[in-house]
């Protein structure tokens, strides 16, 4: 796990362990990708307590990335939300291999890499920060999160 978001984990003392080991359960019986990745997400937003959340993975067929798991968001508002493998954000996140901030995106260099409709759709879908999900030195997935919930 990336270390700003296991640091969400341990910021608010959420029982890291606890989630693990559910997960690891769960994990072993699932075979199929489309299940353990509504499996994860599903885990890490109810974890984190956050509004949205989605999860990319690299389709090797179709030659990019596409949404396979969503919360918090209708299919519709990210269906055809693709990424190919060339496109600046992609290309950010398999060099730095860290987190990648939304905020602010406007006033800095990075928005003028971001193609104008990718901008637009992840500004809609209101995806605050995204993490790179890595396998064998290769970039695999892609993990949005959106805004945190509101404690009542």
């Amino acid at each position: 796990m990336s270390f700003p978001l296991s640091r969400l984990f341990v910021r608010k003392q959420y029982e890291y362990q606890k989630v693990t080991k559910d997960a690891s359960e769960t994990l072993r019986s699932t075979m199929n990708v489309q299940e353990i990745s509504v499996f994860l997400l599903e885990k890490i937003v109810d974890t984190v307590q956050i509004l949205n959340g989605w999860l990319m993975l690299y389709d090797r067929r179709a030659g990019q990335f596409e949404v396979v798991a969503s919360h918090g968001s209708p299919r519709e508002a990210h269906f055809g939300f693709k990424f190919r493998p060339y496109s600046y954000l992609v290309e950010y996140l398999k060099n730095e291999r860290r987190e990648f901030w939304f905020d602010n995106l406007h006033k800095s260099a990075h928005r003028r890499g971001i193609d104008r409709k990718d901008w637009e759709k992840i500004e809609r879908l209101g995806a605050k920060l995204v993490f790179p999900l890595m396998g064998k030195n290769e970039l695999i997935g892609m993990l949005f999160l959106g805004e945190k919930r509101t404690e009542d």
